[in-house]
């Protein structure tokens, strides 16, 4: 198998750490406590910050604390070499900034459309509604300048919610995309109330907030 694009930022060679966690088309990697995850994927939707894209790849055998070293060859896991592909490309996941869009007509049918989606699902319903307060509070905190405001809400969305990227920490995510896109001086404020806090979810989604804070983000998003 062979590695054809990372999305960067990429840690520099060589790495050693060891597998956090295995599914059918991904990887999880651990270098170190307190660092986020490396993952290799398959995953034809884009490009992750901290990822390594392999074609097909294959992760039957591959087991949590399988250790995992990275050189100038390639990434071995679990005694198996990924090669460097000869034409290796790099995608840079920075949120770009944006001017504010003279409309929001476009957002705001994209999230009435997402809305009807949890017609019929209470527990989904009652999870986006305890959201949606959330945020509200969120952003007038942020506004505020209130850290304890912006901690509490923080709180309250963290972990919140269903999927192995909780609903809570998606709304979150989201929230420092927009602020680095739209206004990036109010992200210090939200990294101190959410980073913190990161220990109420799992390791993959906190790395994925982690990275937000920083700026990175999953092409799509």
């Amino acid at each position: 198998m062979t590695i054809t694009s990372l999305g960067l930022p990429a840690p520099p060679l060589p790495w050693e750490g060891r597998v956090h966690s295995v599914f059918d088309h991904s990887c999880n990697i651990r270098l170190a406590a307190g660092v986020p995850l490396i993952t290799l994927h398959s995953f034809d939707f884009g490009t992750l910050p901290l990822s390594l894209f392999v074609p097909d790849l294959d992760t039957g055998g591959w087991r949590p604390g399988d250790p995992v070293r990275a050189d100038s060859s390639g990434v071995q896991v679990g005694g198996r070499l990924l090669e460097w592909g000869a034409d290796l490309t790099e995608t840079d996941t920075r949120i770009p900034r944006r001017p504010l869009p003279r409309s929001w007509r476009e957002t705001k049918t994209l999230l009435a459309d997402n809305r009807r989606h949890t017609t019929g699902q209470p527990l989904l319903q009652e999870v986006y509604a305890a959201l949606a307060q959330a945020l509200d509070g969120l952003w007038e905190a942020l506004l505020a300048g209130r850290a304890e405001g912006v901690a509490a809400q923080c709180r309250a969305c963290i972990g919140l919610g269903q999927g192995l990227t909780p609903s809570g920490d998606d709304m979150l995510l989201g929230t420092f995309a927009a602020l680095h896109m739209y206004e990036p001086d109010l992200v210090p404020a939200l990294a101190a109330g959410a980073l913190p806090q990161l220990g109420r979810t799992n390791d993959i989604s906190a790395t994925y907030l982690t990275l937000a804070a920083q700026g990175r983000a999953a092409t799509p998003v």
